[in-house]
């Protein structure tokens, strides 16, 4: 027997807000390891609001089947794409050094101060290269903490601190950083091989002042799958397509099906269904006109003649039995009187 049909259909919004928040952040991932653009504020919400909105919309189909969910999910996404225009500015500037301070950074022949890197336009550097730098302040500084870290959809993020104690009071400071070490420590202190836009950020304090800079970065990959984070994206971006798509189709499927039972349901009421099922609520003894006799001019049904029994034979007795006769009426002028010959006493 086929399974009975739902009349309803099953969207999924709420699993559909779920998966676009997982593929949004996954392609936000993959736009930063390959060295597209760093994962800024405007960048990682408004491709998660935009993603979490298309999946949702795609696992809905009609927004009336799930009115109240698909509302909700629409008003976060909204809301994602609001912080996301707080993004704006740090995406349109260039990098950034506080007043009284400078500082320049040399690799090979090129030498850039943070002003000049911006998001789209981030200071290239190889996997292996050696980067100089300098700083240098207005007033003498007693350094105590050196910090850097990179900023994440608008979050700092501190990767090394260095606490320094005893020290003397400088107005200069230079130093080297091994971009090949610098990997190195980031895969061993959170097990990833990175690569691509960084918006980096550091600050030397001391007693009396402090130096804060930020400025963009790109540590390019060589290809699009040359490391295991990257190669992990992809598998994660293929799963999630391939869920989605599974998603979809059920859903579809449950639309289509919900279709099909309404217009089965349709029928039945109406009456176009099969004259078997007609049937049932007639007791089988209706005749559609079209099966009448093509020479009948009445439409009363013609009894069937009863065909009368042979000779000699003995009739079986109908299921049915005859009206007994009724008593014939008795006269009015009472019983007839004796005859005159007759004796009047009735005793032999």
């Amino acid at each position: 027997m086929e399974p009975q049909r739902r009349m309803d259909p099953r969207p999924r919004p709420l699993l559909g807000m779920l998966l676009g928040l997982l593929i949004g952040a996954v392609g936000v991932a993959l736009l930063w390891q390959t060295g597209v653009i760093d994962p800024g504020r405007l960048v990682s919400f408004l491709v998660v609001a935009v993603a979490t909105l298309a999946v949702t919309g795609l696992l809905t189909r009609s927004i009336a089947a799930a009115r109240g969910r698909f509302v909700t999910v629409a008003v976060i996404s909204g809301i994602l794409a609001g912080v996301a225009l707080t993004g704006i500015p740090e995406i349109v500037r260039s990098g950034a050094v506080s007043d009284g301070c400078t500082v320049e950074a040399t690799v090979g022949d090129a030498t850039v101060t943070p002003g000049d890197t911006s998001a789209f336009s981030p200071l290239d550097l190889a996997p292996d290269a050696t980067v100089s730098w300098s700083a240098a302040s207005d007033s003498p500084v007693v350094v105590t903490e050196r910090v850097g870290g990179i900023i994440v959809a608008g979050f700092a993020i501190p990767i090394r601190t260095v606490t320094v104690t005893g020290a003397s009071e400088v107005q200069e400071l230079a130093g080297t950083v091994d971009v090949a070490e610098g990997l190195a420590y980031i895969k061993d202190t959170t097990g990833l091989d990175v690569s691509g836009v960084y918006h980096a950020y550091g600050s030397i304090s001391g007693e009396s002042a402090a130096c804060e800079l930020d400025g963009w970065v790109l540590v390019a990959p060589e290809s699009a799958f040359s490391t295991n984070t990257l190669k992990g994206l992809w598998v994660a971006l293929g799963l999630l397509l391939v869920a989605i798509a599974w998603a979809a189709l059920a859903v579809r499927k449950s639309f289509v099906d919900a279709a099909a039972a309404r217009a089965e349901a349709g029928k039945v009421y109406d009456g176009s269904v099969t004259s078997g099922a007609a049937a049932v609520g007639t007791g089988g003894a209706y005749a559609a006109p079209d099966a009448a006799p093509s020479g009948a001019t009445t439409s009363e049904p013609q009894q069937e003649a009863t065909p009368e029994p042979e000779p000699g034979a003995v009739s079986e007795p109908d299921a049915t039995p005859e009206p007994e006769p009724e008593p014939a009426p008795e006269s009015d002028d009472g019983p007839e009187p004796a005859s005159e010959d007759e004796d009047s006493d009735p005793r032999p």
